[in-house]
């Protein structure tokens, strides 16, 4: 069974990251060409793959997200904690863009602040070679539909 975890979770794992990292990437850039970015199109494309991937991350590594947001979904098993490092940072990230309690905090100004945050955690975890292949990704797809 952990085998078929390793070899088919965790690569969907990766591939939602991604998205999420270009979810963010885009938001930033729209915002850095002065465009504006709606707080409540943001929470619609990133709460869902962020609940998504808070409850798989738990599941491939047995570790919980340490976090103040206040989770609706709460596993009856009693994990540890990540340890502090780079899947600690995502993990609790994810979580706080997972939930509500999160974004009725969240004013236009700490816009910026949370797509800086998401992506240094994604960065963190995710290889340079993965980043760069999702960006060609997404570039190509840009050029195909005649996006900006």
């Amino acid at each position: 069974m952990a085998d078929h975890a390793r070899d088919e979770l965790v690569p969907r794992v990766v591939e939602r990251m991604l998205v999420v990292l270009g979810i963010l990437e885009d938001a930033e850039a729209k915002l850095a060409s002065g465009g504006k970015y709606s707080l409540g199109k943001l929470e619609g494309e990133l709460r869902v793959h962020a609940q998504w991937l808070t409850d798989a991350i738990e599941q491939v590594t047995q570790r919980r997200a340490t976090t103040a947001s206040r989770s609706v979904h709460v596993t009856l098993l009693n994990r540890a904690e990540h340890l502090p490092g780079p899947w600690a940072d995502v993990t609790a990230c994810l979580r706080d863009i997972a939930h509500s309690s999160s974004w009725e905090a969240i004013k236009s100004a700490d816009v910026p602040a949370l797509l800086r945050r998401g992506k240094a955690t994604l960065h963190g975890v995710l290889s340079p070679e993965e980043r760069e292949a999702a960006a060609a990704i997404r570039a190509g797809m840009r050029l195909a539909f005649g996006s900006p």
